[in-house]
């Protein structure tokens, strides 16, 4: 099954022009902005797509990803582009192989041998390698095996990658290896396997680290050099080992940098998973999902002077101070709700005791605290129970939102003595806080008589600190082929306060490094990311503006498989962004969920180098949006445009100036919203840019303004029926105030899901299934409630076991 989408960009890549004077002899090249430019929709076939992986080779790109076919919706989706990721050719699934890739995915990883031949290595309990060769089609060799149950207790595989060199006909692959002893914790250590007749065959496993380490990345320099990274967790290091025999041996590990990589803290809005398949590495939470912080190793192969330098990127928190305890606090009764929390404040211990059991499996104690955006707190705590079983202690942050509704934004365990060090014994977590306002921690257990302790603290930042808040993204380069490292980098640029995870980093055949990472900025909320970019033209001394790639936000809140269709698939995001370079381009692709639960798609966008002595303003485009019109405009160079001018026109009709709002021009992608188009009317935009060298007329745009909510109704609820949680859809046409509630079949109110003033457009809400005071609402029919000014809408869903 075929499908091309986009079309060639007419850039043709980076252009640059030399001039040359005569006397005195100079060449001067004009100024250049490396620009993002507009995403392409990749993948698209059913309701799951996600974790992709990238390899480029020259203008060559290639693409695998997870798919969603057949009844069991495991399948491996790929694509691949001839002109440098201007436009696709996408398929799903293997045909040819035997046996089929069902229920041995995500990918593990992709890689080129040469520019009609591609390697990938599926990840699951047993690793396949399989290798494609490009023609009108893509032919697919059988599989082999790469890792599989080698050891009595093996727990699976995490971590894959794979890296080719042609030249000596070899295919390379490491994974990490989780090994479940006879008591925890979970052992995990790096291997890597080699094979030397392009993938027919593999010989035996060589152990690279340790037994506390994950996240390995593996690359192949010039002369064949190999080179693996890693981070060890009980080390607090991020280590590498290199290979000159093409495999034969490595050298010993060489200590790249400490890392602080506050997995304990997960990304806003990456929600505790409720299925089988948790991870649970060393020191770390098990009963929550945590944004993975795996470092990215990247090498150049190009020409230039910085050929075979290396790259590791990863995402750091700021090391800093912890506040001392100033207060003490000692658990109330009846702090059971939101409503009666216990007030606390910062730095500050709290007590507290659970005798019994007062929410079916759970003992619940709320505390509130106000805060200020932006600043840092530290929540550590320990927890003892006379009488242990299967259990333990845990705590939840929530945030209010508008209207006071609260909202879970992280969860972890305490630190129990008595219990598997491997599941209740994590390490602290550093929190930057998204919002102004009030914050609530919830305590609870499902063991009875439970002392705890809990430590809230502020946390201030080192000054000069690389990171300077709860995680950036940091990068550090080597020049002797891993020998010694430089000091780290940061690469967003952003004020302090947002968080960022999961990078990648590329390098393409002019030494530009890129790295790409998924952004919350903006979203205080925090149930919603873009995918980011920036791009260094020094080796990595410095990073260029960062570059947004995604045009809409996308959330990746939700557990971290495939087991309920009703989950929205937050670990479909990846263990790292997708990341290429290819010879003058670095191409980014994300799991995208912005139109969950309908599709969950692959996209991706160009980064290209554009001079801009050539356009000052470029790329103007129009779509509809909710609120009426959406033009849009890349600013190349700010100091020349002078004045920004958009006209709109009807067919036949005078061109009407748009002059009112429109945003001051400045360097990057702007946009303006043209409210008072009519809906189901066509119109033609144009952009008038008044330069230094004249005008310059952009367009035009022909676009069909959408209609328009003429009243509340609901759109969707899906899952419906639910067990977890459901998501619903809501139309609002104008700006009032109101809630949305949840009553049962007697009209007893459960829960609130929003209150406050709902502002014009579509908006998605979620129910977890919980009441007002935090326990399970029972099985049966519920009403959710909507009512907004003088308006009333009412939509029936079903919660099961």
């Amino acid at each position: 099954m075929n499908r091309t989408f986009g079309t060639p960009d007419w850039r043709g890549g980076a252009r640059r022009r030399l001039l040359v004077l005569l006397l005195p002899m100079l060449v001067v090249a004009p100024a250049s902005a490396h620009i993002a430019l507009p995403e392409q929709l990749i993948s698209r076939f059913t309701a799951m797509q996600g974790d992709p992986r990238l390899a480029a080779i020259g203008s060559r790109v290639f693409g695998v990803w997870l798919g969603a076919e057949g009844p069991d919706r495991t399948s491996l989706g790929y694509g691949y582009s001839l002109d440098g990721g201007a436009s696709w050719v996408n398929e799903i699934g293997i045909p040819e192989v035997s046996p089929p890739l069902d229920r041995v995915v995500p990918p593990g990883n992709v890689s080129w041998s040469g520019p009609n031949s591609v390697h990938i290595m599926t990840d699951f309990q047993t690793l396949q390698h399989f290798t494609g060769t490009l023609g009108p089609v893509v032919v697919w060799s059988g599989a082999t095996e790469v890792f599989s149950g080698i050891v009595p207790n093996l727990q699976g595989f995490d971590v894959t990658a794979i890296a080719a060199d042609a030249s000596a006909h070899a295919v390379y692959a490491i994974a990490t290896e989780g090994l479940q002893p006879p008591s925890p914790p979970i052992l995990y250590r790096v291997l890597f396997r080699r094979s030397l007749d392009d993938g027919v065959s593999w010989q035996p496993a060589i152990q690279l680290s340790s037994t506390e380490s994950n996240g390995g990345s593996i690359v192949v320099g010039p002369g064949g050099i190999i080179h693996v990274s890693w981070v060890d967790y009980a080390l607090g290091q991020v280590l590498l080992r290199s290979s000159t025999d093409h495999g034969a041996s490595f050298g010993p590990p060489v200590v790249v940098s400490t890392i602080l990589d506050n997995l304990a803290a997960t990304t806003i809005g990456w929600r505790e998973s409720f299925i089988n398949g948790r991870r649970s590495y060393p020191y770390y939470n098990y009963p929550s999902e945590f944004t993975p912080n795996f470092p990215a190793l990247a090498i150049d192969n190009g020409p230039g002077p910085n050929r075979g330098a290396l790259y590791l990127t990863w995402a750091e928190n700021a090391p800093g101070l912890v506040g001392p305890a100033s207060t003490f606090v000692d658990d109330r009764s009846g702090n059971d709700a939101f409503a009666t929390a216990q007030p606390v404040t910062i730095d500050c211990d709290i007590n507290g005791f659970t005798p019994t059991l007062e929410f079916g499996n759970f003992d619940i104690d709320n505390y509130r605290f106000d805060a200020v955006a932006g600043q840092s707190i530290w929540i550590s705590g320990s927890a003892t129970a006379s009488g242990r079983s299967d259990g333990g202690t845990s705590w939840r942050l929530y945030q209010t939102l508008p209207g006071g509704q609260p909202q879970e934004i992280y969860s972890n365990a305490i630190f129990d003595p008595a219990a598997s060090p491997a599941i209740w014994n994590p390490k602290p977590a550093i929190i930057t806080l998204p919002n102004t306002g009030r914050y609530y921690i919830q305590l609870y257990s499902n063991l009875r008589n439970v002392s705890y302790r809990v430590n809230l603290r502020s946390y201030t930042p080192t000054p000069g600190a690389v990171a300077r808040d709860m995680r950036d993204i940091v990068l550090v380069r080597s020049s002797d082929g891993g020998r010694t490292w430089s000091p780290k980098v940061r690469v967003n640029h952003d004020a302090a306060g947002w968080d960022q995870a999961m990078p990648n980093v590329a390098v393409d055949g002019l030494g530009r490094v890129y790295v790409a990472w998924y952004d919350r900025r903006g979203f205080a909320t925090g149930d919603s990311v873009h995918a980011y970019a920036a791009v260094s033209t020094d080796a990595g001394q410095s990073f260029g503006q960062d570059l947004r790639l995604s045009a809409v936000p996308s959330g990746w809140v939700g557990t971290g498989g495939l087991d309920f269709p009703g989950d929205r698939p937050g670990g479909m995001v990846g263990d790292r962004i997708g990341i290429a370079a290819g010879d003058n381009y670095g191409i980014v692709a994300w799991t995208d969920m912005r139109e969950w639960p309908v599709d969950s798609d692959v996209l991706a966008a160009r980064i290209v180098d554009v001079p801009t002595a050539t356009e000052a303003v470029s790329e103007f485009s129009a779509e509809p949006s909710a609120r009426g019109v959406r033009l849009s405009w890349l600013v190349n160079d700010a100091r020349r445009v002078s004045g920004l001018l958009a006209y709109r026109s009807e067919q036949g009709g005078a061109e009407l100036a748009l002059g009112a709002g429109l945003p001051t021009p400045s360097d990057g992608r702007t946009e303006y919203v043209d409210d008072t188009a009519e809906p189901g009317h066509t119109y033609e935009y144009r952009l008038r840019v008044t330069t230094s060298s004249g005008l310059r007329w952009l367009g035009p745009v022909t676009v069909t303004a959408p209609a328009r909510i003429t009243a509340l109704a609901w759109r969707t609820a899906w899952p419906n029926p639910f067990a977890r949680r459901t998501s619903v859809r809501l139309a609002v046409p104008r700006t009032a105030v109101g809630a949305v509630r949840v009553y049962d079949v007697q009209g007893k109110q459960v829960a609130t899901l929003a209150e406050g003033v709902f502002e014009p457009g579509e908006r998605t809400l979620e129910w977890d299934g919980r009441d007002g005071s935090g326990g399970q609402a029972a099985p049966g029919i519920y009403f959710l409630t909507a009512r907004v000014g003088n308006e009333h809408a009412q939509m029936r869903v079903a919660r099961v076991e």
